[in-house]
Formats: C-alpha cells, structure tokens, sequence
C-alpha cells in the first residue's frame, strides 16, 4: 500500500479530526505510547500524534493552510537511517506552506533529520 492508497482512504478534514481526539481519548497515556491529540499546538494548530513503543510514529498537523501527515516506519527500506537521509522524492514536493512542518523538533531526531518514511497533506484549497 502507497501513501497516496492511505490518502484515498482518508476521511475528510474535519472527521479526520474528530477521529484522532477520540483516539487520543481512549488512549492509555503518551509515555507509554499510542495516541494524543494536542488542540492548542499552536497559533491555530492541532496536532495528534501516535507512537506504538517500537519505534513507529505519525503526526497529523491540522492549520488554517489545511493538513499536513507524516509517518514513519522504523523497519522500513525508506528509513532516513538507512538511507543518509530521508528517501528521495518523500519530502521534494512538501508546499511551501507546510516546509517549516519538516523541520519541527517532534519531526526531526537530535540531530535535526526528519524522521520520516510517508508523508501527505492536503491544503485548505484542495477539494479531495
């Protein structure tokens, strides 16, 4: 399965949304993994975040500019470690309007790489 399979099978923005803070509600706690869902992230951003304790992770940016994704999957070939960097093509194509997302601390290892295997987004203009 593609990126592009996972975002056809998306639900729009704001049942995305709605979905992700009912996961981070039912989720255990954030230490141990799984689910959060942060409303005041920024100035008119949410985020939700999943981790799983083994080193797979997502994030979900919803702004005013639309929804920015990214994935990562720590045993993929894409892996940025694995590669020197993360896989050609994969962030190439990130709008203007959601480049400073690449490069956000919760984004990026201490070293400042983006950790990241997928990545999608759809911008407030964009009808699907």
């Amino acid at each position: 399965m593609t990126a592009h399979d996972v975002a056809r099978l998306l639900p729009d923005v704001p049942a995305l949304g709605d979905l992700c803070r009912s996961m981070a509600v039912l989720s255990p706690d954030w230490e141990g993994g799984y689910h959060f869902f942060d409303a005041g992230w920024g100035p008119a951003e949410k985020t939700a975040s999943m981790r799983n304790g083994s080193g797979d992770e997502y994030s979900i940016v919803f702004s005013d500019a639309g929804v920015y994704i990214r994935g990562f999957d720590h045993e993929a070939m894409m892996s940025p470690y694995g590669n020197d960097g993360p896989w050609p093509g994969v962030l190439d194509s990130v709008p203007d309007v959601f480049r400073h997302y690449v490069e956000e601390t919760e984004s990026c290892d201490e070293d400042g790489m983006p950790i990241v295997t997928a990545c999608l987004w759809r911008e407030a203009r964009d009808e699907h």
